[in-house]
């Protein structure tokens, strides 16, 4: 028999009896394995119960020792009050917040733990939180032990409710929990000191603010605002900001506020408003956002209306740095452009602003920055203010002499942070000085090459007028004649030279009368170029160029000259341009010369050949200077041609570097419309009976005058002296045809001599006569009334062509 039993308060209870062994097979094995399989679940079932009752007790436990450690590690206070006002529990960090320990703080009233001023607020409050079992709270001023005073913020909650004998509710004891506020006391505080200190900024700024809604309404103005408007800040409040403040009934276009409305963007505007004083910077931006009262803005408004007077200044001396004659820069420590004017800018042929950032040795190249200005601005640069003069290429303005000076900018803290760069414009100043100079020597040596050259045709005349008296009474088969034809060569050689010296003694033109330049230019450009096969000779030539009034022969001459000039500059051939054009030189470029603004003709002759330095090109136009070997050049052409040109009121000017050619640019006066006065055809030798009165204190000029004219056929009287011509001719006037008068004579000169002739008689002919070209005295004579001029050297036949055209 086997009995199981199971533990007491099962309900499963089985008892199995087995009686012997030999009734075993009585037994069903099925009833045994199911009850024995029933037995193992129970057993099993029970084993898990008692593991899950054993893990329950842990968790138990284990949960009691957190609730313990949360209780007094929490960082709230926490409490138990009863109705006495005892405190009952505390945990470890109301202990800590009172700074006592836990066991002191048990079992006494916790109204010794409060502020004697807050006391009072405690017990009105605490029986309300018996009464009213719900959350409350209340701040009170607690104690501290080190007589600190904690902020602390109560909240209560009824525990234990029982009923009261009106049916009521009220709680046995409170729960309280005690919260440390110090902190959020102290910036509480100081937020509200802010808020007061903040209100007092907001009325101290000098700018004008205003708080302003959606609805143009004004919600606040500091005190600067109001004072601009002559109100009080409470006045400002609700009213339309167009109204107050442009006094309009509706917002203007440009104003901030309405943009900002519009856009919802920050604005910045700049305007006038009277109401406020002038010029304001506003700027319009977002403030306190809410969604219930809608969108505020802050409008600031600065007072701009120095700064504007200022910019007014700055916007003068922009304009006059900007309309300045002189080149004005302003360039960094690295030599960069920051700042240029109008008139820099225009001489690069640039804007102003294609300048700004680039270096000065771009511009300038680096060839001429290195050498003629970086040195200069390295000292402007180290502090010292530096003045200089030299010559610049610029690409629109040309070559131009330049005074310039750096000025170094000085920062507050000492530092040169950049250079002023001042140049003047001095090439007229430096070609007047220049053309001085050249004036100066010109007329020392003018005077004397004048004085010589007038001297020496005197002889020349003597010479010519014995040689044509003796080639007329020889025929060609005479031995001699090609001897004496020979002398009168060498005369005409030696009057060229003597003509070379009176053009540059500016001696006077001969005869001028409007002229066609091209067809002058090519009919010398035809002569010249039989002679120069190895030139390639190129024109361009101006359609429809305007006439310069000139003397042809002269205009030949320094035609001539420059071509030869050019030919000796390329010994081994080279191109030769010459060019013709129509040009209007303006008040500016014109002083440069000295010349008067207006229409000139410009007659360019440029060669490919080996060129000039700038000292070489400085006194190409002085008399007897030249770079040409002996023999080669007597140094007079090119001052000859110098002469010419500033006779005819014009200039000329030269363009040359080694190496690169040269090219001379000759300027002529234009004049109207005309035709060429043609020259006058010679006239066949004449013979006539008439007189002829010469006048002229050279004997050997009497003498042999007197012989050619005698030789042609006249009767000759003679004199040596102004005031001997006036006694012969007032003895024979009646018989006297024409007066040969030397202009320059001792004691009555020849202007003189011919006033009193004119006298005596108003219609008497005079042929003067002068070593020197037509001058200003000679001219001078022709305008009163003078039928002629001739110069010396002349020979029979150009004698016999003068006074047939006069008598005749």
């Amino acid at each position: 028999t086997i009995n199981i039993r199971l533990p007491e308060g099962t309900e499963l209870q089985r008892t199995l009896t087995i009686r012997n062994a030999g009734d075993a097979e009585d037994l069903d094995p099925d009833q045994v394995r199911k009850l024995l399989h029933e037995l193992r679940v129970h057993q099993i079932e029970l084993e898990m119960q008692n593991e899950e009752l054993r893990s329950a007790q842990r968790s138990l436990e284990l949960s009691r020792d957190r609730y313990t450690r949360l209780y007094h590690n929490i960082p709230l206070g926490y409490m138990t009050i009863d109705g006495d006002g005892l405190i009952v529990e505390a945990n470890q960090s109301l202990a800590g917040l009172l700074n006592v320990a836990r066991e002191k703080v048990l079992r006494r009233p916790f109204a010794d733990f409060i502020h004697a001023d807050d006391r009072p607020i405690f017990f009105a409050r605490f029986q309300s939180f018996f009464n009213q079992p719900m959350d409350k709270h209340i701040d009170l001023r607690l104690l501290r032990k080190d007589a600190d005073l904690l902020h602390g913020r109560l909240q209560g909650r009824a525990d234990e409710v029982r009923n009261t004998e009106d049916g009521g509710q009220a709680a046995k004891r409170l729960l309280v929990t005690v919260q440390d506020v110090t902190a959020q006391k102290k910036d509480h505080e100081a937020l509200i000191q802010a808020k007061k200190e903040w209100e007092q900024t907001f009325d101290a700024v000098s700018e004008l603010i205003a708080v302003i809604d959606d609805n143009h309404d004004i919600l606040r103005v500091n005190q600067a605002m109001a004072d601009r408007l002559g109100v009080r800040p409470g006045d400002c409040i609700g009213r339309k900001c167009y109204h107050l403040v442009h006094g309009s009934d509706r917002p203007p276009q440009n104003c901030p506020h309405h943009k900002f409305v519009a856009t919802g963007r920050r604005q910045r505007v700049e305007l006038f408003e009277a109401r406020l004083g002038g010029h304001f910077s506003v700027t319009v931006a977002p403030f306190a956002p809410d969604r219930e009262k809608g969108r505020k803005c802050v409008h600031i408004a600065h007072d701009i209306n120095e700064r504007k007077a200022w910019e007014d200044k700055l916007r003068n001396y922009e304009k006059m740095v900007t309309s300045a004659h002189d080149f004005m820069a302003l360039i960094d420590a690295k030599h960069v452009f920051q700042m240029v004017n109008q008139a820099l800018a225009a001489a690069f042929g640039q804007a102003p602003e294609a300048m700004i950032g680039r270096a000065a040795a771009d511009l300038y190249g680096c060839d001429v920055f290195d050498t003629q200005l970086k040195p200069h601005l390295e000292q402007g640069l180290a502090g010292r203010e530096i003045h200089f003069k030299a010559w610049f290429d610029f690409p629109a303005a040309g070559r131009r002499y330049m005074d310039a000076a750096c000025f170094p900018i000085v920062e507050i803290d000492q530092s040169i942070s950049g250079l002023v760069l001042v140049k003047r414009d001095i090439t007229r100043l430096k070609n007047l000085e220049e053309q001085l100079i050249q004036a100066q020597k010109m007329e020392a040596v003018g005077t004397l090459a004048g004085g010589i050259a007038h001297d020496f045709n005197n002889l020349l005349m003597g010479i010519q007028g014995r040689t044509s008296l003796m080639l007329h009474d020889l025929g060609e088969e005479h031995p001699h004649h090609k001897h004496l034809a020979g002398i009168e060569a060498y005369i005409r050689s030696a009057a060229e030279l003597t003509s070379q010296l009176l053009g540059f003694a500016r001696g006077g033109k001969y005869q001028v009368c409007p002229t066609d330049l091209n067809r002058l230019v090519q009919t010398q450009l035809d002569l010249f170029a039989r002679t120069r096969k190895e030139i390639n000779i190129q024109t361009r030539f101006q359609v429809r160029l305007r006439q310069a009034a000139v003397d042809q022969n002269q205009i030949q001459q320094v035609l001539l000259n420059l071509l030869v000039n050019a030919w000796q500059a390329m010994p081994e051939g080279g191109d030769l341009m010459v060019e013709t054009a129509n040009v209007r030189l303006d008040a500016f470029h014109s002083q440069d010369y000295e010349v008067k603004p207006g229409s000139y003709v410009r007659l360019s002759v440029s060669d490919t050949g080996i060129g000039m330095d700038e000292k070489t090109r400085q006194r190409i136009f002085e008399p007897f200077f030249t770079t040409k070997t002996m023999g080669r050049g007597t140094g007079m052409g090119l001052a000859s041609v110098y002469g010419i040109v500033k006779n005819h009121a014009g200039y000329i000017d030269v363009v040359s570097q080694p190496g690169q050619g040269t090219t001379f640019h000759v300027y002529l006066p234009a004049c109207g419309q005309g035709t060429e006065k043609p020259v006058e055809a010679a006239q066949d030798e004449r013979k006539a009976r008439k007189t002829i009165l010469i006048v002229d204190d050279e004997a050997m000029i009497v003498e042999v005058c007197r012989d050619m004219l005698e030789l042609l056929g006249y009767a000759v009287l003679t004199a040596g002296s102004g005031e001997e011509a006036l006694q012969v001719f007032s003895g024979q006037q009646d018989r006297i045809d024409l007066v040969l008068l030397d202009i320059i004579m001792p004691g009555l000169g020849g202007a003189e001599t011919f006033d009193r002739l004119k006298t005596l008689r108003p219609d008497v002919k005079v042929l003067l006569a002068s070593g020197y070209s037509l001058d200003k005295r000679a001219a001078a004579i022709l305008q009163r009334g003078c039928d002629g001029f001739v110069q010396k050297p002349y020979n029979m036949k150009q004698l016999s062509e003068k006074l047939a055209s006069i008598l005749e």
